[in-house]
């Protein structure tokens, strides 16, 4: 990290400096820097996270070598971290429930859920921009509000959904959330998002054909089937 220089104007031994931290620092600070006892360099041996703590201060104390007179003086280090852009966006939906829902022929804007974006990293690197990246036809995210490390988003449908036509598999719709910070380079992070289209009575029956002809012979006895009809609804 940098060289300590410690200067002794005593001859001999007693000019001799040595260089340590000393054993009242943190156990924190000991396990992630050391110094070489005759260079005075200041290096790092364990790992440092800025989101965990942004700057440390490192006590070195320089000692001669003067026996019983040993002299010494102490000096304080302060080292600030630069963060990286090292922290994906976590996504996480403001509901209940596994499974989101919403009502056939709602209108447009309505709330599906809340969700919300946070990201561990500072500046730009901590801001986050979501989009859906399909069925945009249907849904559309809407921001709330925003800042570094958070960001708020409403997930509101585009137009009054169909279960029928719009969610025709198991009335389910998929839809998929990204979102991508601003650092460099770019962190993403991607939720699918199951939306049930709930079913209502909005379907009359209807036959499978306008109007039906057919003849029976007058000797029927009662009860003979003579014609099967088709009836279909499309609700469930």
């Amino acid at each position: 990290i940098l060289r300590l220089k410690a200067t002794d104007r005593d001859a001999g031994p007693n000019g001799q400096v040595v260089y340590s931290i000393p054993a009242f620092a943190p156990a924190r600070i000991r396990s992630l820097f050391s110094v070489d006892s005759d260079t005075g360099i200041l290096r790092l041996v364990g790992s440092l996270d800025f989101e965990r703590q942004r700057e440390y201060r490192v006590t070195v104390v320089a000692q001669d070598l003067g026996g019983g007179s040993a002299r010494q003086s102490d000096t304080q280090v302060l080292i600030c971290l630069i963060d990286v852009n090292d922290e994906k966006p976590v996504i996480v939906l403001n509901s209940e429930t596994d499974r989101l829902s919403v009502a056939e022929n709602e209108p447009a804007k309505k709330t599906v859920t809340l969700m919300t974006v946070t990201d561990s990293d500072s500046g730009v690197n901590g801001q986050v921009d979501c989009s859906l990246t399909n069925h945009l036809d249907k849904f559309s995210l809407e921001q709330l509000s925003s800042k570094s490390g958070s960001a708020h988003y409403n997930l509101v449908t585009a137009r009054s959904l169909d279960r029928e036509t719009d969610s025709p598999t198991a009335g389910s719709i998929q839809l998929t959330v990204r979102c991508v910070d601003l650092g460099h380079p770019q962190n993403t992070a991607e939720l699918t998002v199951p939306v049930d289209v709930l079913d209502r009575n909005d379907n009359v029956p209807m036959f499978a054909m306008a109007a039906y002809h057919f003849r029976v012979n007058e000797r029927t006895q009662p009860g003979t089937a003579v014609f099967a009809l088709t009836v279909e609804d499309r609700d469930e």
